[in-house]
C-alpha cells in the first residue's frame, strides 16, 4: 500500500485568467512505498519527479538528531537567569584567570622599557589611552558581530566572515584616523609633545584602533567555531589581546621614530 498526502502543484503565475482552479491541478502523480523510502525513490529516474512521499524513519531519526543537536548548542551558551551559578562561576573564573596570566605578560613588556621611558618620561602618559582605545574598538565590534550572529544575520561560514572583516577593516581604518588626529592634537596642546612623540602617539593609536576592531570582529566566529560562547570570551579577550598589541606597537613606533633620542 502506497501512502501518501497528495500535493496540487499549480501554475496560477502564467494561467489564463479564464481557466477554472481544477484544470490547473497536477494530477499525475508518482508515488513511494511507506516501507522503503530510500529504496524506491533511488529506483525513480531522473525525469520521473516524486509529489509526494512519506518521511522515512532515517529522516525522522536525523531530524531528531539535527533538533537535539541544536538544543545542546543553546545549552552550551550562557543565561544569567537559567544556568547554574556554578556554572557560571566556573566558566567565567577560568578565562579570568588565564586573561590575568596574560596580563602578567603585558606588565613584563612594559617593564623591559624603562631605558626608554626614562629618557622620553612623556611616553608613559600615552601608555593606557593607546591600548585603552584597541581594546575598546575590539568590543564595539565584537559586540555588534555576536548580537549578529545570535539573531542569525551572521552566519558561521567563510563568505560572512569575510564579508565582516572586509567592512570592518574600513570602518576601524576610519575611527583610527580620527582618534589618532583627535589624540595628536591633544598631545600636543595639553602635553607640549615634540614631533616625534606626536608622530608616535598618532600612528600607534591608529594603528592599535583598527587593529582592535577588526579582531574583535574575528574573534566572536572563531569562539563560535570552538563551541564556545563569544559573549563571555570575546570582550575579555580582546581587551588583553589589544594591551599586549598595543604595547608592542607602542614601543616599536617608539623606537623607530625616537631612534636619535634614545641612542644619540
Amino acid at each position: 500500500m502506497n501512502r501518501f498526502i497528495p500535493t496540487a502543484a499549480f501554475e496560477l503565475r502564467h494561467a489564463a485568467p479564464e481557466r477554472t482552479l481544477w484544470t490547473l491541478t497536477d494530477t499525475h502523480f508518482r508515488t513511494v512505498p511507506a516501507w522503503g523510502f530510500g529504496d524506491a525513490t533511488a529506483a525513480v529516474r531522473p525525469d520521473q519527479s516524486v509529489i509526494a512521499a512519506p518521511a522515512s524513519e532515517s529522516t525522522r531519526i536525523e531530524s531528531s538528531e539535527t533538533r537535539s543537536s541544536n538544543t545542546s548548542q543553546n545549552l552550551d551558551e550562557l543565561d544569567l537567569l537559567r544556568t547554574p551559578v556554578v556554572r557560571l562561576f566556573s566558566v567565567r573564573a577560568v578565562w579570568l584567570v588565564l586573561l590575568t596570566l596574560f596580563g602578567m605578560l603585558t606588565s613584563t613588556a612594559v617593564a623591559a622599557q624603562t631605558e626608554m621611558l626614562e629618557h622620553v618620561i612623556l611616553l608613559a602618559a600615552f601608555i593606557a589611552p593607546i591600548v585603552d582605545m584597541g581594546g575598546n574598538a575590539g568590543s564595539q565590534s565584537a559586540t555588534l558581530v555576536i548580537r549578529a550572529l545570535s539573531t542569525g544575520t551572521l552566519q558561521l561560514c567563510g563568505r560572512d566572515l569575510a564579508r565582516v572583516l572586509g567592512r570592518e577593516l574600513l570602518v576601524s581604518g576610519a575611527l583610527g584616523a580620527v582618534v589618532a588626529l583627535l589624540e595628536g592634537l591633544l598631545a600636543w596642546v595639553t602635553k607640549d609633545a615634540a614631533p616625534g612623540v606626536l608622530c608616535v602617539v598618532a600612528l600607534s593609536m591608529f594603528v592599535c584602533t583598527a587593529a582592535g576592531g577588526v579582531i574583535g570582529a574575528l574573534l566572536p566566529f572563531v569562539a563560535k567555531r570552538c563551541g564556545l560562547d563569544p559573549a563571555t570570551l570575546s570582550s575579555p579577550l580582546i581587551t588583553s589581546v589589544m594591551d599586549l598589541l598595543g604595547v608592542f606597537i607602542y614601543f616599536g613606533l617608539a623606537y623607530l621614530f625616537l631612534a636619535d633620542v634614545l641612542f644619540g
